[in-house]
């Protein structure tokens, strides 16, 4: 932006903040240093930006430049997250697995053919555990806490038909 555009954002900031005083000539060159990379239509754009989720709070030249860089920099690309050094891959599959069973058993859902099933009921989780377990063979921890699973659901299975 060259000096005139500038000062042209001036105008539009004291339109959006009439109580703000008026800059020295060291604020002047910091704002104009700071939106010299940009367009006047990024900054005017950040600043209406800044005015929506802000409000009375005046931005300063440096506020206004990241934004405006943000705005300007396409993203780079999306990785996944890795698993921190703590959490095992068998450990996180075990928890995938859980979060599975869980909306299986809250509501209705579709396997990955599309076909639609009923909510899982507690029988319906004891023999998926062991399904797992047995398709987990090779990882012994997770198919020994599947198959543990899978005896406290047949207990709670067995308990809920004791009291029906």
């Amino acid at each position: 932006m060259t000096p005139h555009q500038v000062g042209e954002v001036f105008l539009v900031l004291a339109r959006f903040y009439v109580h703000r005083r008026d800059l020295s000539p060291h604020d002047k060159a910091r704002w104009v240093t700071a939106l010299a990379p940009y367009t006047p239509e990024a900054v005017l754009r950040a600043l209406q930006d800044w005015q929506r989720w802000h409000g009375d709070y005046p931005p300063e030249p440096e506020e206004i430049a990241a934004s405006c860089h943000r705005a300007t920099t396409p993203p780079g690309p999306r990785r996944p997250a890795p698993l921190p050094p703590e959490v095992a891959p068998a450990a996180s599959s075990f928890g995938h697995m859980m979060a599975l069973l869980l909306l299986r058993s809250v509501a209705p859902w579709e396997d990955e053919e599309g076909k639609g099933h009923p909510r899982m009921i507690l029988q319906d989780c004891v023999t998926q555990c062991v399904a797992w377990a047995e398709g987990n063979w090779h990882r012994h921890q997770v198919a020994k806490d599947l198959i543990a699973l899978a005896g406290q659901y047949r207990e709670l299975a067995e308990a809920e038909e004791d009291h029906v």
